[in-house]
């Protein structure tokens, strides 16, 4: 996404060019050495270089222009740039296409304060460090969009990082890996969506983190495709002993395949469920106490391999509850798939 900033005093001069193809003008009364007219002469329009044509055709992103009184506190997104110093009234074009920036300026045509604003502050290597360590200065620059490209990148491009795409495929990844239950209600709001599916992908909880802290939805639900589809197997964290497979997994809520439980000691457990593990050890004798599944009993589980505590083995009490067993593996106690 690319986004281009023009100064206000020139967009009515520049709006009667309507974006014209580039015209060579002939130098009137231009001479060569021997005084005789060149028909080569012309001379350049300095007003084409205002356009910034080499970014592709912009039309208006119309908004209400903003009027920020002085004195005033905003949070804005910032644009850190080296070899720039932005003053006010000044025009900056910019290629977005830096993950960080690109968030930035998605985040500043949302905002409800001070829409379409984001704040420019120089970046600069410290010449007296030894690694020439990167700084900013602490006084900026507001800058407003006005204008915005049209169609630049072909459509495809732009299906990878339109949110509402990237939601529809996500939940199809979902319905392939995972299964149950289904996204479907929340395809056509893909914030929430992005948020079920990182609280209830059975990733590692470092992952599921990461996951947390993306600044930006189609980055997260780019990502999280990426997961699904690299998705195989469930491994130990300490040891990378293979749990089980993809297809072990089995889901016992209707919050998905992953979720939160809390003991008698108030310890909170994410676990996931799955329906066949393999290198896992047994401690200790079946409980039906403080089950959370009702009609199970709970068993401890240890990792053959390392002896970590990795989750439990669920049992049913009765003979026709259907499934007689599955286990709850810990996702604090998964590792994610290097291989």
């Amino acid at each position: 996404m690319d986004d281009v900033i023009i100064l206000e005093a020139e967009r009515h001069r520049i709006q009667e060019l309507e974006f014209e193809e580039l015209q060579i003008e002939e130098e009137v009364g231009g001479r060569d050495a021997t005084g005789a007219g060149s028909s080569d002469d012309f001379t350049f329009n300095p007003f084409l270089a205002s356009l910034h044509t080499y970014l592709g055709e912009v039309e208006d992103t119309h908004h209400r222009l903003a009027f920020l009184d002085g004195g005033a506190v905003l949070n804005l997104p910032l644009f850190f740039l080296e070899g720039v110093v932005l003053f006010p009234e000044a025009t900056l074009p910019l290629r977005v296409v830096q993950p960080n920036f690109i968030s930035a300026v998605e985040r500043a045509l949302v905002q409800v304060e001070s829409p379409y604003i984001v704040g420019v502050v120089r970046a600069y290597r410290d010449s007296d460090s030894d690694n020439r360590q990167l700084r900013f200065a602490t006084v900026g620059t507001t800058a407003e969009f006005h204008k915005a490209p049209r169609a630049f990148w072909p459509h495809w491009v732009y299906r990878m990082y339109d949110s509402y795409c990237l939601a529809e495929r996500a939940a199809d990844m979902w319905k392939q890996v995972v299964g149950a239950p289904s996204m479907d209600g929340l395809v056509r709001k893909p914030d929430l969506l992005s948020f079920y599916i990182a609280s209830k992908i059975p990733v590692s909880e470092e992952t599921r983190q990461e996951l947390l802290e993306i600044d930006g939805i189609s980055y997260r639900l780019r990502w999280e495709i990426g997961l699904l589809e690299s998705f195989d197997v469930v491994q130990c964290k300490t040891c990378k002993t293979v749990i089980a497979q993809r297809s072990d997994m089995v889901v016992m809520s209707t919050e998905g395949p992953l979720g939160a439980y809390v003991n008698s000691h108030g310890y909170v457990h994410e676990i996931m469920t799955l329906q066949k593990a393999n290198g896992l050890a047994l401690i200790g004798r079946a409980i039906v106490e403080y089950s959370w599944f009702p009609g199970y009993a709970w068993t401890i589980a240890e990792c053959a391999s390392c002896e970590t505590q990795v989750g439990w083995l669920f049992t049913a009490t009765k003979k026709k509850l259907k499934p007689q067993s599955f286990w709850g593996i810990r996702s604090s106690q998964v590792g994610d798939d290097t291989r």
